[in-house]
């Protein structure tokens, strides 16, 4: 058995796992960005009034692991189309619960994601 493939660097491999390993890491980060998130009462509560996560909590999810993919590895366009996006969902709440817009709150969503 020929082991010298083992010892031989192969840049691309290495690139490939690195990119493979971080997207793993921000997919498990979400979980632990959600708990954070609603540990948070005024965050849990928006969640629970306004929010598709009782409702639909696998839809949720989809839409937050897009959000972390996008801001981790997407280009500045995509990363702007998703900023967008959920500013407008915030607008459609903001008038009727006025702390989704709160610059504190979105804070601690933010600091949970990254």
């Amino acid at each position: 058995m020929n082991h010298n493939c083992l010892l031989t660097p192969n840049p691309n491999l290495n690139e490939k796992f690195k990119e493979i390993i971080g997207e793993l890491a921000s997919m498990m980060g979400h979980f632990a960005a959600a708990l954070l998130q609603i540990s948070y009462l005024e965050v849990a509560n928006a969640l629970i009034a306004y929010s598709s996560v009782t409702k639909d909590p696998v839809k949720r999810g989809r839409r937050s692991l897009v959000y972390i993919y996008c801001m981790v590895f997407g280009t500045k366009e995509e990363r702007d189309y998703i900023l967008t996006l959920t500013q407008n969902a915030h607008n459609n709440v903001a008038d009727i619960s006025p702390e989704v817009d709160d610059p504190e709150l979105q804070r601690w969503v933010i600091a949970t994601i990254y």
